[in-house]
């Protein structure tokens, strides 16, 4: 089992390895040991013994770096996340719009659906992570009808007001 030691400078008081803390032998200075990684090398225990040097004084920097190294020595990975399915996340989204109003429901249902059939159909995308933003600005440029744009529909020129109307044709 690798472990890490402090390895002492001149200027310090400790000479223990068990002691972390560092302290000046004039006590008014600072002193800063770096740490080192010791341990038996466990792809062959019988060989000389693993010293490695962490090029840090930072506690939390050396454990980092000591997982890092024997990660590296048993070639230990980190699992992939399970892939989610597209549809499971619009699912997910859905349950999570349960507090908003009925027709806000239905629509983001066909809007979510229509997505998930353009995204299998056009791109053959199955999976969330092979979903680009691309992919959806294309779908979002697809749609047709009244409110085919991405503005709420409070802000859409054709529900506007005379009055709201002649204050946007004066912007434009």
């Amino acid at each position: 089992m690798l472990r890490l030691i402090r390895r002492r400078v001149a200027a310090c008081a400790e000479t223990s390895e068990r002691k972390w803390k560092c302290r000046a032998r004039d006590g008014r200075s600072k002193v800063a040991c770096t740490f080192y990684i010791i341990g038996p090398d466990p792809r062959n225990p019988t060989g000389p013994r693993i010293k490695r040097h962490t090029g840090t004084c930072s506690e939390q920097i050396a454990r980092a770096r000591l997982v890092e190294f024997e990660n590296g020595i048993f070639n230990l990975r980190p699992r992939e996340a399970p892939k989610v399915t597209i549809e499971e996340a619009v699912l997910f989204f859905l349950k999570t719009r349960l507090k908003r109003s009925k027709e806000r429901q239905v629509r983001l249902g066909q809007q979510l659906g229509e997505m998930v059939t353009c995204l299998s159909a056009n791109f053959d995308h199955h999976f969330v992570t092979d979903v680009k933003k691309t992919d959806l600005e294309d779908l979002t440029l697809s749609w047709q009808g009244a409110y085919n744009t991405l503005v709420t529909r409070r802000r859409h020129p054709g529900r506007l007001r005379l009055t709201d109307r002649k204050a946007l044709r004066r912007k434009a």
